[in-house]
């Protein structure tokens, strides 16, 4: 199954679940379209957000056995968005623990973000 047709069903429903909590989520996309990393940047700050959520489903190289690799991944940012991704990643553990432990917490690049913003959520998943 290509990526995108996990992904995008889940990132749709994560959306739903997020609005019914109260949250303004900002999609970067809802359908099969491709958005570039640059722009989902891009997107997050003209929409004033205060996280930018990409989802995505990585592959193994072949030969890897799939139970023996698995779980969340959580990448922040900004050295001061680390404590929130250890927060997120604890709480994946805790409340999906049959997705074992996974990699845990990566740096990833650095984007600039805008400053104050409402209190809301972009999230985007990747096509493949």
């Amino acid at each position: 199954m290509p990526e995108k047709g996990l992904v995008l069903p889940i990132t749709l429903r994560a959306a739903e679940l997020l609005r019914a909590q109260g949250a303004t989520v900002h999609l970067t996309r809802s359908t099969d379209v491709t958005v570039s990393l640059y722009d989902r940047g891009l997107s997050a700050e003209a929409s004033r957000s205060d996280l930018l959520v990409s989802v995505h489903a990585n592959a193994l190289p072949d030969g890897r056995d799939p139970r023996g690799v698995r779980g969340p991944e959580v990448y922040f940012t900004h050295p001061q968005a680390q404590p929130v991704a250890a927060s997120i990643l604890a709480a994946l553990r805790a409340g999906l623990p049959e997705l074992g432990s996974g990699a845990g917490l990566k740096p990833g690049p650095i984007w600039r973000c805008p400053g104050p913003a409402p209190r809301s959520v972009c999230w985007s998943s990747l096509p493949t």
